[in-house]
């Protein structure tokens, strides 16, 4: 039993100093989060899905992502981050970012879960780097233990997942204060927008 919890402990320190960066999902659940967009649900599905594809790598697909693969999720990500990136410029030009945050009830209400499920799942479907942490290392090195260390592994680095985007939801709801100026509001989106096309540049070298 003790070689299966140090299994867990490895995955999950491993996989916590892969996921601790400033990423697409990260950003992507602060802002819901400063929003009060249904951050927790955000969180629970960016979670699950490196939970499917973690599994996934350990037990089926490590040994199957190739180059052209990637590539083609590479320029899709790429294509998704500018999108996003205009998307956040327009929110910042807007001239209803005058109203703020806090009384800003009909923009949340128009916000539905529908919206937070399909954006949740694009940044981390969507993104090549998910692909290479989750199921090419963690699965590569998930895929190396036998019978229920595995299990063992996908727990521990599924684990700190889930613990760091609730924890990024729960650090964007601390903040709604602070971006409740709608000048502060605005420069958000601006940086986002930068954060985003930058990441896809970073892609665009991979």
């Amino acid at each position: 039993m003790l070689s299966y919890l140090q299994v867990g402990l490895y995955a999950f320190l491993f996989a916590t100093s892969i996921i601790i960066a400033i990423g697409p999902q990260n950003i992507f659940i602060i802002k819901q989060s400063i929003y009060q967009k249904k951050p927790y649900l955000a969180a629970f599905i960016c979670a699950s899905c490196d939970f499917s594809l973690i599994t996934l790598g350990v037990y089926i697909l490590s040994s199957y992502i190739n180059d052209s693969l990637l590539s083609m999720l590479k320029w899709i990500g790429i294509l998704f981050l500018i999108i996003y990136a205009i998307t956040n410029i327009k929110e910042a030009i807007n001239p209803k970012k005058n109203v703020k945050i806090e009384s800003n009830k009909e923009e949340k209400k128009s916000f539905s879960a529908k919206n937070t499920i399909r954006l949740s799942f694009a940044f981390s479907l969507l993104n090549p780097h998910v692909y290479i942490d989750t199921v090419l290392i963690l699965g590569s090195l998930g895929a190396k233990h036998e019978g229920y260390e595995r299990l063992f592994f996908i727990i521990g680095a599924s684990f700190a997942s889930y613990l760091w985007f609730f924890l990024n939801a729960y650090i964007g709801t601390k903040m709604i204060y602070i971006f409740s100026k709608p000048a502060v509001s605005r420069s958000f989106d601006i940086l986002v927008s930068l954060i985003m096309l930058a990441m896809a540049y970073t892609i665009y070298k991979l």
